[in-house]
């Protein structure tokens, strides 16, 4: 069975407070984009799960989370068929969207229909959630606002739909040492009003990430690829780092100015790889 695996970027990104449980507190509007990774799982005799991967920095071991989410799928059925999964990755390793996360996801939703659990899309994100806290938004992917860790769910619909230009610096990012660097603060609640704008115009000045100082002092690459398109002009003030990644998106209403954007972008030194991707992502 193929399930594809969107990526997903942060439209905002307010980090609150660090829980007595280690984790930060979050409030997140998240919208899935049109760069997905597929994943291909099918049903094996033993009782054993085998994880490949088309891409060589893939770990293929019990850290990879597609591995850990079958695993973690197995402990709460007591099911003892086992499976192969292979990953074709297209979203970038590191970069703030939500690949690793989202093939976990797609996985689980393979195995719910090759076992035939039967289980709900909100029973596979919550035992998704004990892995890893991007999971649960890939089980409703195309726009939800996050809160708690990231585990707690509210599926929103964006009134506005366009494109996105994304531009990576190649790095990869800890998402572990962006958090150890971050300042938590008091930010006011702005995802519905995120969700409800009816341009790229409109919401551009509104985009926030608070993990973004962060990010510059783990990957200081990400820092100057940004300052060197703004101050070319190919890129406005209002372009942001997703999640706690390598990736920076602009947003644009028509897939001709986001065509416009990467063709210059793609000639500044910094820039090591390009997309333009619908926002929300087209249905599978």
């Amino acid at each position: 069975m193929k399930v594809r695996a969107p990526g997903k970027i942060n439209l905002a990104l307010q980090v609150l407070r660090k829980r007595d449980d280690g984790f930060h507190e979050i409030r997140s509007l998240m919208v899935s984009v049109g760069l997905a990774d597929d994943v291909i799982v099918e049903t094996i005799d033993r009782n054993h799960i085998e994880v490949t991967c088309d891409t060589p920095n893939v770990p293929c071991d019990p850290s990879n989370l597609a591995f850990r989410a079958a695993e973690n799928l197995k402990r709460h059925t007591g099911v003892k068929t086992g499976c192969r999964i292979h990953l074709v990755k297209r979203i970038p390793v590191g970069a703030g969207m939500g690949g690793g996360s989202s093939d976990a996801a797609a996985t689980m939703i393979a195995l719910n229909r090759l076992w035939r659990l039967g289980w709900s899309r909100a029973r596979l994100a919550e035992v998704g959630a004990e892995i890893g806290s991007d999971i649960p938004f890939f089980f409703w992917p195309s726009g939800a606002r996050v809160y708690g860790r990231g585990e707690c769910i509210k599926p929103t619909t964006m009134t506005w739909r366009g494109f996105a230009g994304l531009v990576s610096s190649g790095d990869h990012v800890s998402t572990v040492e962006v958090y150890i660097r971050c300042t938590p603060r008091d930010t006011p609640d702005n995802l519905q009003a995120i969700a409800s704008a009816n341009s790229s115009t409109e919401i551009s000045p509104q985009l926030c990430n608070d993990l973004e100082a962060s990010v510059f002092e783990v990957a200081p690459r990400v820092r100057k690829m940004r300052d060197a398109l703004i101050e070319s002009k190919i890129a406005s003030d209002n372009i942001r780092v997703t999640g706690a990644g390598s990736v920076l998106f602009e947003l644009f209403d028509d897939r001709r100015s986001a065509d416009a954007f990467i063709e210059r972008a793609g000639k500044c030194p910094l820039v090591a790889s390009s997309w333009v991707v619908a926002i929300p992502a087209p249905p599978a």
